[in-house]
């Protein structure tokens, strides 16, 4: 393991580990120095250095090497943000800072995931959006922890604790899901020396004492195997690989062994050229030497979560050692040592190479996030509701959006534009149609496609049909119809509320209905049913009410010879499609209202059809709710109750 904070430095190191990095031109180098310039000298120098050491191993692009070079710097106050140069740094120096109490050690003495509930939402919320939005945020965000923990040696046992947890429950899980394996096995080996520094040193101490021998020992493994290898015409390239501390130690723990029992603290990598070399390669493996049949494992055909692909498996080496064998392809190998970083975070790709793979980037943030939902305890933030009835979409461009958990495509045009919102007429979800209403699940790109001839549509105020979810989209929907002239709103209301009572089939003197609300004149009340301030389902509810507590003054009349009964037939009118029925029964199990029977009657001439359903429900305020859930049914264009 490398002690980064024990190295010396002086003014000329940053320079000069900026002047010896390979694979960036001239404008970028030059980048990078004018970051080495203003951060020199700075108490922070060497974090500085540190960030760098990282970053341009995992081969991240020169805003992000300069922004790890300004961080720490920032942070202290020894620079300010503006002094940042160029753009892109200064846009991911301004992120990271947004995320500074995330790990911020004098704030709390508790870890992350069990701070108090109004910091654990806004920080947690903050850290997914930013590095949604951004995927190197995720990254530096990483290589700063890395470094807070390679400089804890000076720090209390409280601070260190705090920072070690953090680093196994929270960031380690963060790179793995993201496949980014060099990090996560700093982050634990860093964690691990600061939980245990005589245990880190006595595993190093060992390892370092026969180091050469064993060296000798892999080296001789590499080459036979190469030899091998080849002969097979099979282009491969052939190393030795040292498994990191923690991984030693924990092995020890569960398999309660020695360290001189370990037997698998080097392997032999194989790196070839296509999937089909992996497996001949594995044939010259298992021919070479015996193999060990429970330590094969085929990531290959059965990747796992975060997409890693790999052939494992173990074989008796030379001196009757355990040997570990991994066989991958160059595209593979390169995923599972970058991870995510691989698609997007190279040098000089272009921002339309790191958009079209956001929508992976975003499925692998929540992931983890659920991950830590489902690990976290009682006490956590990811049990929380108010954390986790989220979700994050994203335009066709990448940016992402914010949404509370069941939003729909409405919701998301006003969050977009107003003017989106109000003229938004067609829906798509990762390419594909979806209704107005239709809840939206993260990972999701959405796509709005408006109409100039388009307005927002009155049945949108209607809680029950779902097209709006959020306060901002109701508010708006709500202003775009006050700014019409109240004649047109009155009657609007009007209209709305005779359609509705007709589909339940009430008849009901507006007059009456009036004494059962606050308007105080029936224009007042049509003008509030209009523009969405009475909700119809409110009034069908009072009118429940009344009729159940004045039964021999019952503002309901009942259509003439009709008994009061709780049976009701239902009239659907829909264009017909497959599995619509179906569809049709599955709502009204869910709505938990008993379905007696149903008989759908085709129109082919018309490819129309007419469903007749007959449902036990408890009044005719549930009757209306499912009325209106029917309605939102795609392809249906009516539904009504029927009388005898």
């Amino acid at each position: 393991m490398i002690q980064f904070s024990e190295r010396v430095s002086d003014d000329r190191g940053l320079r000069y580990q900026v002047r010896d990095l390979r694979g960036y031109d001239q404008d970028e180098i030059s980048l990078l120095l004018s970051a080495a310039e203003l951060v020199v000298g700075q108490r922070h120098t060497r974090h500085a250095e540190i960030m760098l050491s990282i970053l341009a191993d995992l081969q991240m692009d020169a805003a992000t090497l300069s922004a790890g070079m300004y961080l720490f710097c920032v942070q202290a106050e020894e620079l300010e943000l503006k002094q940042v140069e160029h753009d892109e740094p200064r846009k991911l120096v301004g992120a990271l800072l947004r995320l500074r109490y995330v790990d911020r050690t004098v704030v709390s003495p508790d870890p992350i995931l069990n701070r108090g509930r109004s910091e654990q939402l806004s920080s947690a919320r903050s850290l997914l959006m930013d590095m949604i939005d951004d995927p190197r945020v995720a990254v530096v965000k990483l290589a700063e922890q890395a470094t807070i923990l390679d400089f804890m040696s000076g720090q209390s046992d409280a601070e260190r604790s705090k920072t070690v947890r953090d680093a196994f429950d929270f960031y380690a899980p963060l790179a793995s899901r993201l496949g980014i394996f060099k990090l996560k096995w700093l982050l634990e080996d860093l964690a691990f020396r600061c939980l245990s520094r005589r245990q880190y040193d006595a595993i190093a101490s060992a390892i370092g004492a026969c180091r050469s021998e064993r060296e000798l020992e892999i080296r001789a493994c590499c080459e036979d195997l190469c030899c091998s290898v080849q002969a097979e015409n099979i282009n491969a390239t052939v190393r030795g690989r040292a498994k990191h501390f923690y991984a030693i130690w924990r092995k020890m723990r569960t398999k309660r062994v020695s360290l001189s029992e370990v037997r698998d603290i080097e392997a032999v990598r194989v790196i070839v050229d296509t999937n089909e070399d992996c497996y001949k390669a594995l044939g010259v493996v298992h021919t070479s030497w015996p193999y060990i049949s429970e330590e094969f494992d085929d990531y290959i055909a059965s990747p796992k979560e975060n997409d890693y692909q790999s052939i494992h498996t173990g074989v008796v080496g030379p001196g009757g050692r355990t040997l570990e064998v991994q066989i991958r392809s160059k595209q593979m190998h390169e995923a599972a040592e970058l991870g995510t970083c691989s698609h997007w975070a190279y040098k000089g790709i272009a921002d339309s190479a790191m958009q079209s793979h956001k929508a992976d980037w975003l499925r692998s943030v929540i992931e983890w996030q659920s991950e830590l939902h489902r690990d976290a305890t009682d006490a956590d933030l990811f049990k929380s509701d108010d954390a986790v009835d989220r979700v994050y979409v994203t335009t066709p461009q990448g940016h992402v959006v914010d949404l509370m958990r069941g939003s729909t495509a409405v919701d998301f045009a006003y969050r977009i534009h107003t003017d989106i919102g109000n003229t938004c007429s067609v829906a798509f979800a990762d390419g594909r149609a979806i209704a107005l209403n239709q809840p939206l699940s993260s990972g999701m790109t959405v796509e709005i496609h408006t109409d100039p001839e388009a307005t927002p549509r009155r049945e949108w105020l209607q809680q029950e049909l779902g097209y709006v979810r959020t306060a901002r989209a109701r508010e708006k929907v709500q202003a775009w119809f006050r700014e019409r002239e109240a004649a047109g709103n009155i009657e609007a209301g009007r209209r709305m509320l005779d359609e509705n009572l007709q589909r339940l089939g009430l008849r009901v003197e507006l007059g009456e209905l009036l004494k059962l609300t606050d308007w105080g004149s029936e224009s007042n009340l049509l003008h509030a049913v209009g523009v969405g301030d009475q909700r119809i389902s409110e009034l069908v509810q009072l009118l429940v009410h009344q009729s159940l507590d004045e039964p021999q003054h019952s503002v309901i009349s009942p259509a003439a010879g009709e008994t009061p009964q709780r049976t009701y037939t239902i009239e659907i009118a829909a264009a017909d499609r497959p599995r619509l029925l179906v569809e049709i029964a599955t709502l009204i199990a869910d709505c938990g209202v008993e379905l007696l029977s149903a008989v759908a009657q085709s129109e082919d001439e018309r490819k129309r059809v007419s469903i007749t359903v007959e449902v036990q429900v408890a009044d005719l305020f549930e009757l209306s709710s499912l009325i209106d859930r029917l309605r939102s049914v795609v392809g249906v264009h009516d539904v009504r109750r029927s009388h005898p």
